[in-house]
């Protein structure tokens, strides 16, 4: 049985970078923060699949964390696929943390 391909990310190899900017983002980020621990505990989202096509930034991969961490199936097709670097590096931490990006 094939299986889908759930990401397009240019190099996986710069996620450690990634990661460093996404949790260096979620500490300027406190209520959002919150409210993903809430989420953890109460999986408000569980049953649902949420796709946001956002510009991909830090503070974008931490909603989508957010949602993910409520239950939701999240997928996430970038619209600023150009954007190399930066979208290698938080689309990578993106796609390790088990989102679908496009």
């Amino acid at each position: 049985m094939a299986t889908t391909k759930r990401h397009d990310v240019k190099d996986i190899a710069l996620a450690p970078e990634g990661v460093r900017r996404i949790e260096w983002a979620d500490r300027q980020m406190p209520v959002l923060a919150a409210i993903r621990e809430r989420f953890e505990r109460e999986q408000p989202l569980a049953g649902y699949r949420i796709s946001a096509c956002l510009h991909v930034t830090t503070e974008t991969a931490n909603l989508a964390r957010t949602l993910q961490a409520g239950g939701a199936d999240v997928v996430y097709p970038a619209e600023n696929r150009g954007l190399y670097d930066a979208l290698a590096r938080q689309g990578a931490i993106v796609h390790l943390a088990r989102r679908a990006l496009f």
